[in-house]
């Protein structure tokens, strides 16, 4: 059923933005997509793999406060708290 969807904040309701929907047909169309990226993803080799997951890990140290951001607003948690859940 296409449209959106509000994304209230369970700790508050407040409203934290809207989530299109998605058509049976798009939706089947993501799938497939990840299904073949994963089939690709599949045939890298294991050192290339595992490069590239320390790269994204790098990326979440080098942003944890912005993501600590996004924690707070999302769970209704003090500041202090969020960023020892950014940590690797």
């Amino acid at each position: 059923m296409p449209g959106e969807s509000a994304c209230p904040l369970p700790h508050h309701g407040q409203s934290l933005g809207t989530l299109a929907a998605d058509t049976k047909k798009s939706a089947g169309d993501k799938i497939a997509a990840a299904a073949e990226a994963f089939a690709a993803w599949r045939d890298v080799p294991a050192p290339v793999r595992g490069q590239l997951v320390q790269r994204w890990g790098q990326l979440l140290g080098e942003h944890k406060e912005n993501l600590a951001k996004i924690i707070t607003v999302e769970a209704g948690k003090t500041r202090p708290r969020p960023p020892v859940k950014c940590r690797r």
